[in-house]
């Protein structure tokens, strides 16, 4: 195999173990509504659906859904702790891909799957099984790969 159909190769196999990784990261924090039954959890998407049909504004539909959340006992984070929580996130993302990297330095013949066993053994996390849809449409994904979704040439991964 030539050095450059490898070095893509191993670029998109580590691009796909960062989103994995991404997804765990993000599943790992249930969030607001990990208490909430579906059809609770429906209820509320359909209220701010409503609320958002009707022009309310983004902050009396904030406000809206500060009061509705309130009466399932449930406090929306202020900005200040969400962007604690973003930070937080960010850093254990963070702690992973020094990790891959520091075992693709270690072992430049290392495949995706032997660094997937490894990052779930040390990190104590689950990594969904490729193709399992778990990441299908993930929103939070996009930093993985990049400013507006580029792959890392071959010459920025060694």
């Amino acid at each position: 195999m030539k050095k450059t159909t490898k070095r893509v190769f191993g670029g998109l196999m580590i691009a796909m173990l960062i989103a994995t990784i991404g997804a765990v990261v993000v599943s790992a924090n249930p969030g607001l509504f990990a208490e909430l039954t579906d059809e609770q959890r429906q209820e509320i998407r359909d209220y701010k659906n409503n609320l958002i049909e009707q022009g309310y504004t983004k902050e009396e539909v904030h406000e809206a859904m500060k009061e509705k959340l309130e009466e399932y006992d449930i406090e929306l984070p202020t900005r200040e702790e969400m962007l604690d929580k973003k930070i937080e996130h960010t850093e254990q993302k963070l702690e992973i891909l020094y990790r891959i990297k520091e075992l693709i330095e270690e072992n430049p013949e290392i495949t995706e799957e032997e660094i997937k066993e490894i990052i779930e053994e040390e990190f104590d996390i689950e990594l969904p099984e490729e193709g399992s849809g778990k990441m299908k449409g993930h929103r939070g994904l996009r930093g993985a790969r990049g400013p507006r979704g580029c792959m890392p040439s071959g010459e920025e991964l060694e």
